[in-house]
């Protein structure tokens, strides 16, 4: 009777072996989010922010808070919240404020693992800019309409940007094109610079002549040439005190003799 206890006892345990215990708990799972966001924009431009969570869970939900010096002009003005059952990603449009600065965005994000919540929080920046307006005149000389003409702006021979516009016809337009300084892939020294306007199709005239023009602006401060207007206003005043001396009368030396 011993013996066949023992033999049960042992079979319990292997069994208690091979069943897991009820107790016991999953790996924790892991919960996250890329952001994704321009490092550079314009004043005053609109641009979407992406927040993409970790995919798998439910009742996702999305809470960002903009700060900075200056918001003036911005939108959204205060507190962005948007939330969702099972989408993952949020598109965050932004416009930026009226003045240059940067930007902050606190994002935090949170979505249902179960019973638990599971929370994720970032912050990224934005250099907002005053932009450099490169302005290109274009004319289509056609009686037709042409379509996905693109305008190309180099600065010193380097491509800065481009813009892809629609053209009526025979219509001139301008056409815009906000440079970001310092923006990639040029950032200018301060002085003299080449600007050469190229457009594809080779029917569109830059400037009224042909299908690109180069002009020439001047990027920074100008220099200061107030210190030859001070030069030369030194230089007036010496010669009309050496001219004045030399004309004036020599008196002899001593009292006159009828004096004496």
């Amino acid at each position: 009777m011993r013996k066949i206890g023992i033999a049960v006892l042992l079979i319990v345990m292997a069994m208690g072996m091979l069943i897991p215990a009820a107790h016991a708990s999953s790996p924790t799972s892991i919960f996250t989010a890329s952001v994704t966001a321009p490092s550079y924009s314009a004043t005053n431009t609109s641009i979407t922010v992406w927040v993409n969570d970790s995919v798998g869970f439910r009742d996702y939900a999305l809470q960002v808070i903009f700060y900075g010096q200056n918001l003036t002009g911005m939108s959204p003005s205060g507190t962005y919240y948007n939330s969702s059952a099972n989408t993952s990603d949020f598109r965050i449009p932004v416009k930026t404020p009226d003045t240059g600065g940067v930007l902050y965005l606190y994002i935090e994000t949170w979505a249902r693992d179960g019973s638990s919540v599971l929370k994720y929080t970032t912050t990224i920046s934005i250099q907002v800019v005053q932009p450099y307006v490169l302005n290109a005149v274009i004319n289509n000389p056609e009686n037709v309409p042409i379509d996905n003409v693109t305008v190309y702006f180099y600065v010193d021979n380097t491509l800065v940007g481009s813009k892809v516009v629609n053209l009526s016809p025979d219509s001139t337009t301008t056409v815009r094109y906000d440079w970001i300084i310092p923006y990639p892939p040029y950032h200018p020294a301060d002085g003299e610079h080449t600007l050469r306007v190229v457009v594809s199709s080779p029917t569109v005239k830059v400037d009224g002549s042909t299908d690109y023009a180069t002009s020439t602006f001047y990027y920074g401060q100008p220099p200061n040439y107030d210190w030859i207007y001070y030069v030369v206003a030194v230089v007036a005043v010496v010669m009309i005190v050496v001219a004045t001396s030399r004309r004036r009368p020599q008196t002899p030396g001593g009292r006159p003799k009828w004096k004496r």
